[in-house]
């Protein structure tokens, strides 16, 4: 019995504060993370009105943001309820998962061992980075739906409502593409009145904490399967690419498409915070009122329907004896590398060829993206009055 040595275990589920979890996955709301989440929501707030000008369209935009708060409350979860529970019965019976459930994300691999993790990690509030990465996923996609929609709307409408914007107001419009922006704040609560279908089964699927020990025997939350499936795909980078689109757009508008570069860039990067301060406050409303509500009870109440048909387990490291290996930690082993580049690189003198080296490659990526060839290749005879008689002669367009 004596060569038999007893692991000893080196990891077990703890929270924030040192304290064991227990079975129940919280949304935990700390007095010290009303500051944080408070200054973010004033700046989306200030957005709006910096934008709007006036306290009562942000009082609109606010009460037609409690129609999505119900939607969130209730239809979106139990969708998700839906959508979790028919994979993990495939999963149960060892059945092909549906298309449907497919495109969504989760694994087709149903014949892997899974497991719902006991001692669930709780979600803080007052933990800053967690909370904005999971609310800019609402935020993006917000934004996204809302630019689509303006830019589909404003092909059809824009010449009247920029004569009636003109004759009423006295304040025209540059061109649509400020018309995409004025919409599209006003879009905010009808595009998460849409993204109650999926945000909701994105944030659930991911603290029920279920995982996939995979072919390698690495445990991996089917959450992160959702969020790099093929409609996460889709839609992930629609806020960004169309937000930049409307930013560029409006900027050429207003400085003309023959303006300074420089100026274009600036007015572009300006419009295209801006577009994301004023249009993020119905989904950053929405979605922490969902966490802070609603969210633990749904992912409660999945969790224990999910655990009549797969297993619960907790991930434990144990510690395993130099003497059970045959490589880790035995520092004799650590091997030599012989080859004569290497080691040649590693003395002062291989340092300063590498260095020589590294300037001469930036040098000639340079030169041949910017001299030999491209806009700089000398169509107004700036590089035969600069480079050597030798050199321009071997430049093509001489």
């Amino acid at each position: 019995m004596d060569d038999i040595k007893q692991r000893r275990i080196l990891f077990r589920r703890r929270g924030e504060d040192g304290g064991e979890i227990d079975d129940r996955f919280d949304v935990e709301f700390p007095l010290k993370a009303i500051i944080p989440l408070g200054i973010l929501y004033s700046i989306f707030l200030y957005g709006q009105w910096y934008y709007k000008g006036d306290a009562l369209s942000i009082v609109v935009l606010l009460i037609l943001t409690i129609i999505p708060i119900l939607l969130w409350s209730s239809l979106g979860p139990s969708l998700s309820e839906r959508i979790i529970l028919k994979w993990v019965l495939k999963v149960e019976g060892k059945k092909f998962p549906s298309p449907d459930v497919m495109f969504v994300g989760f694994p087709a691999a149903v014949k892997d061992t899974y497991y719902i993790e006991a001692n669930p990690m709780d979600l803080r509030m007052d933990n800053f980075v967690q909370v904005v990465m999971r609310i800019k996923e609402a935020v993006f996609l917000s934004i996204g739906l809302c630019i689509l929609t303006a830019m589909i709307l404003g092909n059809f409408f824009f010449d009247r409502l920029a004569l009636y914007w003109d004759v009423v107001m006295g304040d025209p419009y540059y061109g649509q593409n400020e018309l995409i922006l004025d919409t599209a704040i006003w879009l905010g609560p009808f595009a998460m009145i849409i993204l109650f279908l999926v945000i909701p089964l994105f944030w659930i699927t991911e603290d029920v904490q279920i995982y996939r020990i995979d072919r390698l025997q690495d445990a991996r939350r089917i959450g992160e399967y959702l969020r790099t499936g093929l409609l996460s795909k889709v839609l992930g980078f629609i806020g960004i690419i169309f937000a930049y689109d409307v930013s560029r757009g409006f900027a050429q508008e207003v400085h003309g498409i023959n303006a300074d570069p420089l100026t274009l860039y600036a007015t572009t990067f300006e419009t295209f915070i801006l577009i994301f301060i004023a249009c993020a406050g119905a989904p950053f409303l929405v979605s922490t009122i969902y966490l802070l509500r609603y969210h633990s009870v749904w992912v409660n109440n999945i969790r224990i329907k999910a655990s009549q048909y797969i297993p619960i387990g907790t991930m434990e490291i144990a510690i395993v004896e130099s003497e059970d290996l045959t490589l880790l930690s035995h520092q004799e082993r650590i091997e030599t590398i012989r080859n004569r580049l290497v080691i040649f690189i590693k003395t002062p003198l291989g340092k300063k060829v590498a260095l020589i080296l590294l300037i001469l490659g930036l040098a000639g990526t340079f030169f041949m993206g910017f001299v030999f060839t491209g806009v700089w290749s000398d169509p107004i005879g700036y590089w035969d009055d600069t480079l050597p008689q030798w050199l321009s002669e071997l430049m093509p367009w001489n």
